[in-house]
């Protein structure tokens, strides 16, 4: 085909259309990457911490990070308690662990009722070197042999002295321990993430809070672990609460119970609102200066929304450093 009468030769040149086609796959492929790699932010940033999605599946979480405590310098008085006691002491010369020093996180997963559960795990992370295998070693009732090179040491039993306590490495930066019946069952577990405390897109785990418990009161309610025909824990599906400190904000605690209906939430509010009242009255109000239970329970505000309750405490920055002020020097 010639160009038109007039028409510039560099005009009429074509570019045939299949030449296109690397750079809109190009441009395909750069679109592929960024949604991925948000995906991947997105899920890393709200993925449980690694010694959560560690605990076996259970009805009640407890969480507690220890880091930001220790920073804040929180642990300093515990350390001067224990410092005094001459067995904690010797655990330290002969193990080489202190927790106010070497713990960073623990995480328990409890089934049956949280103050009297039947089987529980926790999952420590923080330091543990040979010298402190070495004391397990040396202070265990046995020790029983674990799937691999593995193996886990036996202890008496803590709050039910009928099932004995078992802990083992997991490695150098992890300690498990546990009342299960088969520890080479949890030791076997694959790390995972349960439904109940990973919320997909939830920004619960985007910053871990420093503490956190989530209660399956549905699931303890159908096993009669708990009354759920009456208050507070009637109509009763989950509860959660969590703590966050920083410097902006100071402590928040939040906690929800959602409940099947709003008339549920009203009969639990109902009956929390007069046990604080009548718990606080019954504790001192002065502390010598410091913050009481008395204070803190006072400060609580509880409210409604529709099926769910929330109870939430606020202690803002200059009353986090009064409290610090107040704490005894080394």
């Amino acid at each position: 085909m010639q160009p038109k009468p007039g028409q510039p030769a560099a005009d009429f040149i074509s570019i045939p259309q299949h030449a296109h086609r690397p750079r809109q796959r190009l441009w395909v492929g750069v679109a592929a990457l960024v949604v991925v790699a948000l995906f991947t932010t997105i899920w890393l940033r709200d993925r449980p911490p690694a010694i959560v999605r560690m605990t076996p599946p259970g009805q009640t979480l407890l969480y507690l990070n220890l880091q930001p405590l220790r920073r804040a310098g929180w642990l300093q008085s515990a350390a001067v308690t224990h410092a005094t006691a001459p067995s904690y002491a010797a655990f330290i010369a002969t193990s080489g662990f202190d927790y106010t020093r070497d713990l960073g996180a623990v995480a328990c997963s409890l089934t049956g009722a949280p103050l009297h559960p039947t089987e529980t795990t926790c999952v420590l992370a923080g330091h543990f070197g040979p010298r402190f295998t070495t004391w397990l070693a040396g202070h265990a009732q046995r020790r029983i042999a674990l799937p691999g090179s593995g193996a886990a040491y036996q202890f008496p039993g803590w709050a039910q002295p009928t099932r004995p306590m078992y802990v083992f490495l997991p490695d150098a930066t992890h300690l498990v321990a546990t009342n299960a019946a088969d520890p080479a069952a949890i030791a076997g577990h694959a790390p995972q993430t349960p439904p109940l405390w990973h919320r997909p897109w939830s920004s619960l785990w985007s910053a871990p809070p420093v503490a956190y418990l989530a209660v399956d009161t549905l699931d303890l309610a159908a096993a009669r672990e708990l009354d759920g025909a009456t208050p507070p824990w009637r109509g009763a599906q989950s509860l959660e609460a969590r703590v966050r400190v920083s410097a902006a904000s100071g402590i928040t605690l939040s906690g929800v119970e959602q409940t099947t209906s709003p008339a549920n939430a009203a009969a639990a509010r109902n009956w929390l609102e007069p046990a604080l009242a009548s718990l606080a009255q019954a504790l001192p109000p002065d502390a010598g200066g410091r913050l009481s239970l008395r204070d803190v329970l006072d400060r609580l505000q509880v409210r409604q929304t529709g099926a769910q309750l929330t109870v939430s405490l606020q202690l803002d920055p200059a009353l986090v450093a009064s409290l610090a002020r107040a704490q005894p020097a080394p």
